[in-house]
């Protein structure tokens, strides 16, 4: 008799991988499927949906579940990042700081605050689909935050007057 077990989560870790846009080791793999508003990707599995940077530290490390009272943060600042290299285990009030110490930190209204114009999210779209520039730098041209251009490359994105819509 043919032994299974395991079989299940192992197709699983492969079909993760697949929607992982993997780079060099020390550039940003952005998670190409599902993302919510903030950014983060988003893996359905079996037991339910779970994030995508969560998941993959979670596969690199051999392990069932994150530690009570700890949470998987970015050192890269990038929500759809799955680089297990960018990704550490600490707390929210670490998080926190870490957000502070980016410049992160930002109010609602700061959030809403629209940057880019048309012209700007279609070129960085394109500048995005040919893979020679990184997030960090077309964000640093752009001056905004690599998340912006990251929820460009992630998510079908229009904009209009007021905003950055889907």
């Amino acid at each position: 008799m043919t032994d299974f077990s395991g079989q299940k989560n192992l197709d699983e870790e492969k079909i993760f991988w697949t929607k992982v846009d993997k780079l060099d080791n020390h550039e940003c793999w952005n998670y190409n499927e599902y993302c919510d508003k903030d950014g983060y990707g988003r893996f359905h599995r079996a037991s339910g949906r779970i994030g995508a940077h969560v998941y993959s530290w979670l596969l690199t490390r051999k392990m069932d579940e994150v530690p009570e009272g700890k949470i998987i943060m970015h050192l890269c600042n990038n929500p759809s990042c799955c680089n297990p290299n960018h990704l550490i285990c600490g707390t929210h009030l670490q998080n926190t700081q870490h957000m502070e110490s980016q410049g992160r930190a930002s109010t609602s209204s700061q959030r809403a605050t629209p940057s880019l114009t048309i012209a700007e999210v279609w070129s960085i779209k394109e500048l995005l689909k040919t893979k020679k520039f990184s997030q960090s730098l077309i964000a640093e041209v752009f001056k905004v935050h690599q998340s912006t251009i990251s929820h460009i490359n992630t998510s079908n994105v229009y904009t209009c007057k007021d905003g950055i819509y889907e």
